[in-house]
């Protein structure tokens, strides 16, 4: 999906949201989920590019089995699977995201550097749930 839509479609909820003025600096938007704006545009989130990164492995084996089953974050990034190697110290994320920087924050929030990530097509559909 071209990122012109993903700003598209936030643009108009934005103007769709409540904003409550804090101070002269500061205002509260409604939060709206990610899905939830996809959704209402008419959008399948299963069109978001695949991405596929590797880094160090930061995390216990069971932590890493509950991120692959995590939802959406607010990057909107999602986990299609993890494959990792304990002994070697390395972990390969495939990820939907809207873009490279969505991949870059979701880890980022997590206090993972990637020391690489790129977009990737799968010869074999995911499943989805």
């Amino acid at each position: 999906m071209n990122i012109s839509i993903h700003f598209a479609i936030i643009y108009f909820w934005l103007n769709q949201l409540t904003v409550y003025p804090l101070t002269a600096s500061h205002t509260i938007f409604s939060k709206v989920r990610l899905d939830n704006l996809y959704k209402y545009a008419g959008l399948n989130l299963y069109e978001l590019p695949t991405f596929l990164d590797v880094h160090k492995v930061p995390f216990s084996e069971d932590h890493l089995k509950e991120l692959s089953e995590s939802p959406r974050d607010e990057f909107g990034v999602t986990h299609v699977n993890l494959f990792y190697n304990k002994e070697a110290n390395v972990c390969f994320c495939l990820l939907d995201a809207p873009d490279v920087a969505a991949v870059e924050n979701h880890h980022d929030k997590a206090g993972v550097k990637c020391e690489w990530i790129t977009e990737v097509s799968m010869a074999k559909a995911a499943k989805k749930s």
